[in-house]
């Protein structure tokens, strides 16, 4: 039995991303930084962690918390964190405002909730039971990183754009393969939030770094996901001995 509809959550996508725009929109008329994106996301945030809780999924799409043997699984997540730190984390932006940094964190959690919870929890969830999990982590990353085209919208140049949305289909199919191994997406979550947080208190810096930043995080990001692919490939292996 189908525990989710496929319909149903593309639907939810959808809407996701029309209010993170909307929400824009809002900030924008009224000048407070992601005031609007986060007020609706987190009435829209509220609404999934209950029709989750209410139809049982909580453990299903991995809102459960991680063991002591799920971080070692994870390599103590040291290469989040070393992506994380390549992400602008050593240039914060000290003349930004408070109350704009306030709304930064605020909306950047609101975000790794949503999109950890839809892609890594409820999409990757849909088309694992429809097509396997093989089918799920590349269609949930490549979804994952696509969705990330809306940015155009948000000034984003082509060139960076492309970036973007590579360096995300890489995240999306390694936190994907980190769902499999812990069956948790609260690590994704909280390292999702670090990362765009970290990137948006970023001040300016040369072009020439942000292309080093990329390289960095594309080595790194393929490096762990050869070793969580390893480990997967062995459970995918036993799950058809079985």
């Amino acid at each position: 039995m189908k525990r989710l509809s496929l319909t149903l959550t593309i639907a939810l996508i959808v809407i996701y991303v029309v209010l993170t725009n909307a929400g824009a929109v809002l900030s924008a008329q009224f000048a407070l930084p992601y005031m609007g994106q986060s007020i609706l996301l987190l009435a829209f945030s509220i609404f999934l962690f209950i029709y989750t809780a209410l139809k049982r999924l909580m453990r299903y799409v991995g809102l459960t918390g991680v063991s002591v043997r799920d971080v070692r699984v994870g390599l103590f997540y040291i290469p989040l964190v070393l992506i994380i730190l390549s992400n602008g984390a050593f240039f914060f932006d000290t003349e930004m405002p408070a109350f704009e940094i306030l709304m930064t964190v605020v909306f950047m959690v609101l975000v790794a909730f949503a999109e950890e919870l839809l892609f890594r929890g409820m999409l990757f969830k849909t088309i694992e039971e429809r097509s396997g999990g093989k089918a799920a982590v590349i269609i949930s990353g490549i979804t994952f990183g696509f969705g990330h085209i809306v940015n155009l919208f948000n000034g984003y140049t082509g060139v960076s754009q492309i970036i973007q949305i590579v360096v995300a289909v890489l995240i999306g199919i390694v936190l994907s393969l980190l769902f499999i191994r812990t069956k948790s997406i609260v690590p994704g979550m909280v390292f999702h939030a670090l990362f765009n947080t970290a990137s948006a208190l970023s001040t300016e810096v040369e072009p020439l770094y942000d292309y080093i930043a990329v390289g960095v995080i594309v080595v790194i990001g393929l490096a762990y996901l050869l070793y969580l692919l390893r480990g997967v490939t062995r459970h995918w292996y036993k799950q058809g001995a079985e």
